[in-house]
């Protein structure tokens, strides 16, 4: 018989307590909860963790100049129904960023998002999957590897934080400077917080702005907080120390008088980041609401204001410049929007009586449109500025009182004069040509009057830089020998030769 190869021993039996343990552990798989759940749907949940935390930036409080949008349309020559905004709107905003510890430096910024509801669980299920095994955590951490975009946000809102820091850093030493000066004297703002006055400060306005491209309502909302902060009451031993050296006659006003210069200092600073956030701006990256809110809190600004304490207050002066500054950025991206609110309201002083009864506000109203940003390029926005300059044309034409009238034309010269360079067919459009034809004839009549011929003779020729040809044509020749017969003395022969040079 051949020689055969021994058969394997069988394998060994596996004892009853061995079977036994197996079940046990599969039965406890199965009827664990947590490791069903995570089982079933591991898939569904990590997507539902990486979504938590790809939304961090955008579950942060919520904005103080949140409304719902509304639409915005062109107005010919009738008012429309605008929302009532406040101008306590400034102060409507919580603190910071984020809670700060005050034993940090300036370098160590605070995360924006820490402590919030979001933050927290998102870090409670950081806790449960770290309690698992590897083997199923595996499939979240790959997928948390593979979603774009994660690490540029976390980036993005760190440096927020970090440009913030430093921006809430000194713009609180500038304020506690402001508030230790004595009361004998207005502190000047220009000198002290005017752009140029400190370049470090004015290059972190410049990175708030470059931050907003991308990250409009949080940039926002950081400097309404800082603002917020600014109206808490004064520290009493701030009060002690400035009254001690205060003259006798001021000492009871020191609160008051230190009250208002911290709020027109925090206004004034406010309004200086916004205006170079708002720059960086465009029609498409500004969300309706956003831009809706702040259009109505600026406005509101410029409406309400009390021109007298303006009158009396450099610092007040220089704030309301800010804000119709800032209500011209705004132009730059909702041309339409801004402008119809100016024509609704001013509509409203479209009669002698209330123009006698309310001159001084109708003169601020006009200053505020100073800074509107006209364009004649493409189409549609030379129709809504020729509209504009229509409907200013034809109050300007009705316009009662001299301070009313070299208030228009002021500013008809300064909306004009930057077109005057440019322009070439645009100013053969219809509505263009016939804003010009109803400016012109009153400004010339103005020249006739000695209290208006200053205003005046700048208008005119203004209005020829920016007219037809042929109108250009028929006209310019009289007003140049006009305006030598006029200005023969040598104290007028500057203003006669920049007449001449337009």
């Amino acid at each position: 018989m051949p020689n055969r190869r021994p058969p394997p021993p069988p394998p060994p039996q596996a004892s009853a307590a061995t079977s036994s343990n197996l079940n046990n552990a599969r039965l406890q798989v199965n009827r664990d909860p947590a490791l069903l759940q995570f089982t079933s749907s591991q898939f569904s949940s990590s997507s539902t963790l990486v979504d938590n935390s790809m939304v961090l930036a955008s579950s942060s409080s919520p904005s103080p100049i949140n409304i719902p949008s509304t639409g915005t349309r062109r107005l010919h020559h009738n008012s429309r129904n605008l929302s009532a905004g406040s101008a306590s709107e400034f102060h409507s905003s919580p603190r910071s960023l984020g809670p700060r510890d005050s034993s940090s430096g300036a370098g160590s910024p605070s995360n924006p998002f820490e402590g919030s509801p979001v933050e927290e669980q998102h870090h409670h299920q950081q806790q449960r999957l770290q309690q698992q095994s590897p083997m199923t955590r595996q499939p979240t951490q790959q997928l948390r590897r593979t979603v774009p975009g994660r690490k540029a946000a976390k980036s993005s809102d760190y440096a927020l934080s970090v440009v913030f820091t430093q921006f809430e850093n000194i713009a609180d030493k500038k304020m506690e400077l402001i508030l230790n000066m004595g009361v004998d004297a207005e502190v000047d703002f220009r000198k002290l917080l005017a752009s140029g006055a400190d370049p470090t400060f004015d290059k972190l306005i410049k990175s708030l702005s470059s931050l907003a491209a991308s990250q409009q309502k949080q940039v926002i909302d950081a400097v309404m907080r800082w603002r917020r902060a600014k109206i808490e009451p004064l520290d009493p031993a701030l009060l002690r120390r400035v009254s001690e050296s205060a003259p006798l006659s001021r000492t009871k006003d020191v609160s008051s008088i230190l009250k208002e210069r911290q709020s027109l200092a925090s206004v004034y600073i406010l309004c200086r980041a916004l205006i170079e956030i708002v720059k960086s701006f465009t029609p498409e990256t500004l969300p309706e609401d956003l831009g809706e809110n702040l259009e109505e809190i600026v406005f509101n600004q410029l409406k309400k204001a009390d021109p007298e304490a303006i009158r009396r207050s450099k610092n007040r002066t220089a704030s309301m410049d800010l804000f119709a500054e800032l209500i011209g950025e705004l132009s730059n991206v909702r041309f339409a929007s801004v402008s119809d609110r100016f024509i609704a309201e001013l509509e409203k002083y479209n009669s002698q009586t209330i123009m006698k009864e309310r001159q001084t506000h109708m003169e601020m109203l006009i200053r505020g449109m100073r800074f509107l940003k006209i364009k004649i390029y493409p189409l549609d926005a030379l129709e809504e500025t020729a509209d504009f300059l229509s409907s200013c044309a034809s109050f300007f034409k009705n316009a009662h009182g001299a301070k009313v009238k070299h208030s228009y034309a002021k500013l008809f010269v300064q909306l004009l004069l930057p077109i005057a360079g440019v322009a070439v067919a645009e100013v053969n459009f219809p509505a263009w040509a016939k804003a010009v034809d109803l400016v012109y004839p009153r400004a010339l009549k103005m020249t006739l009057k000695p209290r208006h011929v200053l205003a005046g003779y700048p208008l005119v020729t203004t209005l020829l830089c920016v007219s037809r040809k042929e109108f250009f044509a028929a006209n310019w020749m009289a007003n140049v020998e006009s305006c030598y017969q006029k200005f023969s003395k040598v104290k007028q022969q500057r203003f006669k030769l920049q007449c001449a040079y337009k």
